[in-house]
């Protein structure tokens, strides 16, 4: 899950603070793609780091309502009411196809492969 709070990115900036280049020092998807890679986690990875390339590829959407998308985790999702200009966030609920299971996904976004994942849920309920 692509989920980055202003805590953790807080942690991120003070480690590469004084740095003379932007290479992060500290990865901020905790070193993932480089042990995947079989690669000891290192900032000079990060700039051939084919993770944050395909992470930095995601475009932020407001989903359509009527619209199935996959979830990057293979769950495919019914979205039943898109955003509407009077509400506070940009939460769209989204109707898992298989179950029924449904949420308010906060920040939501499509990969390249036409994937798409949020950064967190709320109002997790099944329908009835």
């Amino acid at each position: 899950m692509r989920v980055m709070t202003e805590s953790v990115q807080a942690l991120f900036e003070k480690a590469n603070e004084g740095k003379p280049d932007t290479t992060p020092m500290i990865c901020g998807y905790y070193g993932r793609a480089c042990r995947e890679m079989g690669c000891k986690p290192l900032s000079a990875n990060c700039l051939t780091c084919p993770l944050a390339k395909f992470l930095d590829e995601a475009k932020r959407i407001i989903p359509q309502e009527g619209v199935v998308y996959e979830n990057r985790n293979g769950w495919r999702y019914l979205c039943v009411a898109s955003p509407t200009e009077k509400d506070t966030d940009d939460a769209a609920t989204m109707q898992r196809i298989s179950d029924g299971w449904t949420v308010k996904a906060h920040n939501v976004y499509l990969y390249p492969d036409g994937s798409i994942e949020w950064d967190f849920h709320t109002d997790g309920r099944w329908a009835v």
